[in-house]
């Protein structure tokens, strides 16, 4: 079985996926050979809840507490920001570690974790998991099938996003954008126009 440890509490990104890791299938769960097993929160409270909701036996109260008692780990902190400092430990040990979107906020964290997996040969994954939506793979197939036949000549794609987010300005919904767009229409985008309404 592989032992997750999560970090953070306060989204519900945290509660969603430890439910999806250890429920069994007929209460939500996956079935998957996976239990997150530790869980950290900024909130013992909020912690405390998400723990008996998704049946997470052990809370920590400090995230390296999990170096050496977990296989993986997920990076679920709402503020991108603090993605850096809580993953790079985990890297550097070695352990596979997922981070949330947005997976930072400054692109030279994003390569200091880059170059940590790289060197311990840790998996490293993360962002948005909007890209895997029904709509938007279908969107994608859509586009594909109408490139193959000559008749795209543009394509519009709407999506929230907070300038003034406290989680890091636009950074906490643009990460979906990004990969809902790239994932639809290909990484070979000739211009982007955003409009503030």
């Amino acid at each position: 079985m592989l032992r997750i440890g999560m970090i953070g509490a306060d989204n519900f990104h945290a509660l969603a996926f430890s439910r999806l890791a250890n429920l069994p299938p007929e209460e939500g769960g996956s079935g998957l050979p996976a239990r997150v097993t530790m869980l950290w929160g900024e909130s013992a409270q909020r912690a405390a809840f998400v723990a008996n909701e998704a049946h997470i036996h052990t809370v920590v109260d400090d995230p390296a507490r999990m170096l050496g008692q977990v296989d993986a780990v997920m990076v679920v902190l709402r503020h991108g920001a603090q993605h850096h400092d809580a993953a790079l430990p985990f890297l550097r040990a070695g352990i596979s570690t997922w981070v949330d979107k947005p997976f930072t906020t400054d692109i030279g964290q994003a390569a200091a974790l880059v170059a940590a997996a790289r060197e311990s040969g840790a998996l490293l994954a993360g962002g948005s998991t909007c890209k895997y939506c029904p709509d938007v793979l279908w969107l994608r197939d859509k586009y594909r099938a109408m490139c193959a036949d000559g008749g795209v000549i543009s394509a519009g794609l709407n999506f929230p996003g907070e300038l003034d987010s406290p989680y890091g300005g636009l950074y906490f919904y643009g990460g979906h954008t990004a990969e809902i767009l790239t994932t639809a229409f290909g990484p070979d985008i000739i211009s982007v126009k955003a409009d503030v309404t």
